[in-house]
């Protein structure tokens, strides 16, 4: 078995990116497809066994299969996190737990760390990484001020590294309506012009006895 794999990232580090992977992922589980997700590579993780992210899997996707990759303490990029701790991070070595996974499930989605910009290795961001490896995009986005240029600026930088985008997924958690409704407007345009195959996902506002997420 070798897995459809999607890369999931954002257009910032809090545009909504876990709660999105697992909402995804619960809906591809219910389907009866054998889902997994992998959290790439997750800083500022402390001594922590379990990260908040595979928390979060686990509660809304708990049909999934959920690991994370590499874990560094500090939170900061995956480039710096690593020069804190005086680890040194090798493409090989943050691949290995996506090979693995890969061979378990039907289709696996990848959560990277921050945006599409994110520096990994030297010379290597999280996009590079993703368009080296032919992982489809599902770029996650939140209408809130500074949104709309940090989109354009992501589905930019997927074009031009030849990216497959599959989805733009809209996170509506903290958004604001009239900001959303803008944001949608320039994504319909940008994607008509240049990806027109790519679809859209609206990401609900979860509860959980009582707690919204």
């Amino acid at each position: 078995m070798s897995a459809s794999i999607l890369f999931v990232s954002g257009i910032d580090t809090d545009a909504g990116k876990t709660f999105a992977t697992a909402f995804i992922a619960s809906q591809l589980a219910r389907e009866g497809r054998k889902t997994g997700i992998l959290k790439l590579i997750q800083t500022g993780t402390g001594d922590s066994r379990y990260t908040e992210d595979e928390t979060v899997y686990r509660r809304i996707a708990p049909d999934a299969i959920a690991r994370t990759g590499v874990r560094l303490a500090y939170p900061a990029s995956p480039k710096l996190a690593a020069r804190m701790e005086r680890r040194v991070l090798t493409l090989d070595g943050i691949l290995q737990p996506v090979r693995e996974m890969a061979a378990e499930c039907d289709i696996l989605l990848v959560e990277g760390a921050g945006g599409m910009e994110v520096p990994v290795l030297d010379g290597m961001t999280m996009a590079d990484i993703a368009a080296r490896e032919k992982w489809e995009l599902v770029l996650v986005v939140c209408g809130r001020l500074g949104a709309v240029n940090h989109t354009i600026l992501s589905l930019n930088a997927a074009r031009m590294r030849g990216m497959a985008i599959r989805t733009v997924a809209f996170n509506k958690f903290g958004a604001d309506e009239t900001l959303e409704n803008d944001l949608r407007d320039e994504v319909r345009l940008w994607l008509a012009a240049n990806s027109p195959a790519t679809e859209t996902l609206d990401i609900p506002v979860l509860k959980f006895e009582g707690t919204t997420i």
